[in-house]
């Protein structure tokens, strides 16, 4: 059985000129009501779960037409308790604090 989270962390790691919007939500709630930019690694997106499986975003690039949208958390698939993620230009990596280094995923 997964641990389910407390919280996810999300982290923009695209590129340092580039700022990302993040709106978030599931079936039955809205994370960010407004959208919420991340600055090249400096800021940091908290989601605070409760009795959430799961999470999806879309990332929408500042600037650009360019959007993504990711399952960032699913308690089938995520196993922390404090699940941390950088965005990247290729996709999304989950940081695995259990086992060590990182799990990515391409854009879809």
């Amino acid at each position: 059985m997964n641990v389910e989270a407390d919280e996810v962390d999300i982290y923009n790691y695209a590129t340092n000129t580039t700022t990302i919007r993040a709106y978030c939500s599931n079936a039955i709630k809205n994370f960010t009501p407004y959208p919420y930019e991340m600055a090249y690694a400096k800021d940091k997106f908290l989601l605070t779960l409760d009795d959430t499986r799961s999470v999806s975003c879309v990332f929408k690039w500042v600037g650009e037409q360019k959007f993504f949208t990711f399952e960032i958390y699913n308690t089938q698939r995520d196993i922390c308790v404090t699940c941390i993620w950088y965005v990247r230009a290729n996709g999304p990596c989950f940081q695995d604090q259990l086992l060590g280094g990182e799990k990515c995923y391409t854009w879809p």
